[in-house]
């Protein structure tokens, strides 16, 4: 294993567990960037698409994606795949992204805007996306002038968001989740379409709720397909990678938006119950607190069967996947596939 980072490093990556990537004052939503940027900021219209048009023109950025408990960081120019394409590839040398697509249903239930640096210092140029509750969950920090630039560039040519349409929940809102009601017929057509399904629609599965229709059709997979194991094994099973230099996957989830890293983890640190897991500037971070559940899940991945893990909190939210690296050798995907076939089971 890599040697121990020091302590300012550690510091350093606690202050990206809570968002402060590179800001000293974080927008945590679309309501605090109108009130505190106003008129150096704009919401856009079109959902995620904004996104997709302008984003893989930077060069060198910042990005980061929280989820519900997790949250996943990485420098670089972004490859950004959308979810309708049949090959999910995770680039090393680019942070990857995978956003919904436009003709999914509820893909314009989410926002995006752009921010210019506030003249204090406090935070630099950015491109976020919100979710239907005005809440971010998905940020872009621009770190070189060129990328402002093109930035700048863009926003007179996107539509304006005019707050005509209802995106953000309020507080008088209820939403009735039928979460106790099970459709026999759905889990079952479920069961009978998985062995058809490949990675990317099991990646679009996750981005269509974030993962919760996904949960609960698990239990009703039959143990070919899924099976539940202890929570507690996560942190054992993440530090014998490290330890033995396995290459793998991670990646945050957020409906309509994940992001993914590929790569050797140099070095895996657990303090005050968030999870941190370093691998060059990719920083993954996962509250150990919040896990309610995970699951071993097979699936069809182009002419092979693999396996991942797939981690839940107490209200469905799949907060991470952990997946083989594609690229290696075969022999590393046996024993990747055998190795998760040791976990335990949970009757």
């Amino acid at each position: 294993m890599a040697d121990a980072p020091s302590n300012s490093q550690l510091s350093r990556w606690s202050a990206h567990c809570n968002g402060r990537l590179g800001c000293t004052k974080p927008i945590a939503t679309a309501f605090a960037l109108r009130e505190t940027m106003g008129e150096n900021s704009c919401l856009l219209a079109g959902g995620i698409e904004p996104y997709k048009m302008i984003v893989p023109e930077f060069q060198q950025v910042a990005v980061t994606t929280m989820g519900e408990a997790s949250l996943l960081t990485d420098f670089g120019q972004i490859n950004v795949i959308d979810s309708v394409e049949q090959t999910f590839l995770c680039p090393l040398d680019k942070v990857t992204v995978l956003t919904a697509h436009k003709a999914e249903p509820d893909q314009h239930k989410c926002l995006t805007a752009l921010s210019n640096a506030d003249l204090e210092g406090h935070r630099p140029p950015a491109f976020y996306v919100f979710d239907e509750a005005g809440t971010v969950i998905h940020r872009v920090d621009l770190t070189n002038s060129d990328d402002a630039l093109i930035m700048a560039s863009s926003c007179s040519a996107l539509d304006r968001w005019d707050g005509s349409a209802r995106l953000f929940k309020t507080e008088n809102q209820s939403s009735c989740d039928h979460k106790n009601v099970v459709s026999i017929v759905h889990h079952l057509k479920r069961r009978k379409d998985w062995g058809a399904m490949q990675q990317p629609d099991h990646l679009n599965d996750i981005l269509s709720d974030g993962g919760k229709s996904r949960f609960r059709s698990l239990q009703y997979l039959g143990a070919e397909y899924a099976f539940e194991t202890k929570p507690e094994v996560l942190t054992h099973f993440l530090g014998y990678l490290v330890e033995r230099k396995i290459s793998f996957t991670r990646i945050v989830t957020r409906p309509r938006v994940l992001q993914a890293h590929r790569g050797y983890a140099q070095y895996m640190h657990l303090k005050d119950k968030i999870l941190s897991i370093y691998s060059g500037h990719s920083i993954m971070a996962l509250d150990v607190s919040a896990i309610n559940s995970i699951w071993v899940v097979n699936y069809q991945a182009g002419n092979r069967q693999e396996l991942s893990l797939e981690i839940f909190d107490r209200n469905d939210n799949c907060l991470a996947v952990i997946s083989c690296d594609p690229e290696k050798t075969s022999n590393c995907y046996v024993n990747w596939t055998e190795l998760l076939k040791s976990l335990p089971i949970i009757a």
